[in-house]
C-alpha cells in the first residue's frame, strides 16, 4: 500500500514505436490498423486511473489477445516494450507497494489482467511491481458489486498518507490486533481500502507478522524502563524511523499504532511485563 511515481510514458509515441517494430512481421497490417484505437484506449486508462468500471472491453483485442500477451512475455532485446518492462523490473524497492510487506517485489502484476484487457499488457501504467503473495491473491480479479477491488499504486492519492492502523485488544502482554482503516482516510476511499485489505487477506497476514514483531515492543519497554527512559518517546522514535521508509510499511503500522494507543502506552510504562523478556 505504497504510492509509486507514475511511469513516465508518451503513450502515442510508445504505441507508435511498438507498431513500427511489428512492420515486416506476420501481424504488421493488423497492428497498423489498430494503432489509433490502441493509443486512445491507453489514454483512457491514464485518465481513468486504471478503474475497470470506466474502461470498456475491446472485443477486437480480446480476439487476438495472444498477440498482445506475446509482446509482454517475449519482447525482443532492445524492443520498445522490452526496454520499458526491464526498467520497471529493475526498481530497487524495500517493500511490496501493494501490501507494504518488507522485501523486494519479485514480479510485475497487470493491474488489469491480460485476458480481459490484453491491450494493456505492455502499458507501463498497468504494470505494478508486486510480491508473489499479493499476485497470488489478486489473480484476475478487478471489480465487485461495490466497485473496484484494489488500490492502484500509481494513481490512488490516498496512498500518499497512512491508510490503515492496528487496533490492539488486551491483555497487552499478549494482545490480539485488528486491522482497520486509518481514521484520517477520507470517506470516499474507505470502501476501496476495505476491499483491498480483504481481497489480499491482509488482516490475517498482518496478524502473523504482529505476533512475531510485538515481542520487540515489549523488549523495548523493558529496556526503556531499565534506563529510566520515557516509553512514549522511545516508541515515537521507532515510529519516526519507520516512517522515513514508508507510512504504510508493516513496521510503521506497528509503531504508529502503538503511539496512538494510550492504554497500551500506559501498560508498557507501568504494567507487568512478561517475565521471559
Amino acid at each position: 500500500m505504497i504510492r509509486l511515481p507514475k511511469p513516465v510514458v508518451d503513450i502515442d509515441a510508445y504505441i507508435a514505436a511498438v507498431v513500427e517494430e511489428r512492420q515486416g512481421g506476420p501481424n504488421a497490417v493488423w497492428f497498423a490498423g489498430i494503432r489509433g484505437d490502441w493509443s486512445t484506449r491507453c489514454h483512457h486508462y491514464d485518465d481513468a486511473g486504471g478503474d475497470p468500471a470506466s474502461l470498456p472491453s475491446w472485443d477486437e483485442a480480446i480476439a487476438k489477445k495472444i498477440r498482445f500477451k506475446t509482446l509482454y512475455a517475449s519482447p525482443l532485446v532492445g524492443s520498445t516494450q522490452g526496454v520499458a518492462i526491464s526498467a520497471l523490473r529493475d526498481r530497487t524497492m524495500q517493500f511490496c507497494p501493494v501490501c507494504g510487506e518488507a522485501g523486494t517485489p519479485n514480479t510485475l502484476d497487470h493491474y488489469l489482467p491480460q485476458d480481459s484487457y490484453p491491450h494493456f499488457s505492455i502499458l507501463p501504467l498497468n504494470l505494478v511491481p508486486t510480491c508473489d503473495i499479493c499476485q497470488g491473491h489478486k489473480l484476475a480479479k478487478t471489480i465487485g458489486p461495490d466497485g473496484r477491488l484494489f488500490l492502484h499504486p500509481y494513481f490512488d492519492t490516498c496512498l500518499d498518507n497512512q491508510v490503515v492502523r492496528l487496533r490492539f485488544h488486551p491483555p497487552y502482554a499478549t494482545p490480539t490486533v485488528e486491522l482497520v482503516c486509518h481514521p484520517d482516510v477520507p470517506d470516499d476511499w474507505i470502501g476501496l481500502v476495505a476491499r483491498h485489505l480483504a481481497e489480499l487477506q491482509l488482516p490475517v497476514r498482518l496478524e502473523k507478522f504482529f505476533n512475531k514483531e510485538f515481542l520487540r515492543v515489549l523488549k523495548l519497554a523493558k529496556r526503556a524502563r531499565e534506563r529510566g527512559a520515557d516509553i512514549a518517546t522511545e516508541v515515537e522514535r521507532f515510529r519516526d524511523h519507520a516512517a522515513d521508509r514508508s507510512l504504510n510499511s508493516w513496521e510503521h503500522l506497528l509503531w504508529e499504532s502503538a503511539c496512538a494507543d494510550q492504554a497500551l502506552l500506559n501498560y508498557l510504562a507501568m504494567g507487568d511485563l512478561p517475565e521471559h523478556l
